[in-house]
């Protein structure tokens, strides 16, 4: 939705309470709470929801932000320098509604897998294969603002330009 997902100025508050390198914002299922937790050697904050039934690990209850919806998530990805995206392990190619919210704040995207319909690994998202290259990467990408501002910013137009809701519910209704 481009008039919720967007680039947004922050005031010097909310850039003091979201920014940091990298940023998780979902569901903390138990994987992903795992992986998290081998992140915190960096500048990491994490939002979502904690799923009643396994609540929060110890390692990264330092880390928790509380929950992020809306127009805090948009803030949230507007400040962070990396935001990881990890799939459900029952999506094939990947595209849960990240995918497209990440891109379409302007945002520098981290993600184990996309459809390579929507989006092109090294142009407009950046792919990890395991938790070794993750942290490569997010190295990386710290290291080299230049090329992750430019990956988030060719993300943010591709987004723009073929990746709402109008545009895919017209795709959708022309099948039919």
């Amino acid at each position: 939705d481009p008039l919720l997902h967007k680039k947004v100025s922050l005031t010097k508050k909310e850039k003091s309470q979201y920014a940091c390198d990298v940023c998780f914002v979902g569901t903390l299922s138990p994987n992903r709470q795992e992986i998290l937790s081998e992140l915190r050697e960096f500048d990491i904050k994490i939002w979502g929801d904690i799923p009643y039934e396994y609540g929060l690990l110890k390692e990264i209850k330092y880390l928790y932000q509380g929950e992020a919806y809306g127009e805090k998530m948009v803030k949230i990805f507007n400040a962070a320098k990396i935001i990881l995206n990890f799939q459900p392990s029952d999506m094939k190619k990947g595209g849960n509604m990240r995918t497209f919210e990440i891109p379409g704040c302007g945002a520098f995207q981290l993600t184990d897998k996309v459809d390579t319909r929507w989006f092109t690994n090294g142009e407009d998202i950046v792919l990890f294969k395991n938790k070794a290259d993750l942290k490569e990467k997010i190295i990386y990408f710290l290291e080299n603002e230049i090329e992750r501002k430019k990956i988030a910013q060719i993300g943010y137009l591709r987004t723009q330009r073929e990746h709402t809701y109008e545009k895919h519910f017209e795709r959708l209704l022309q099948t039919v």
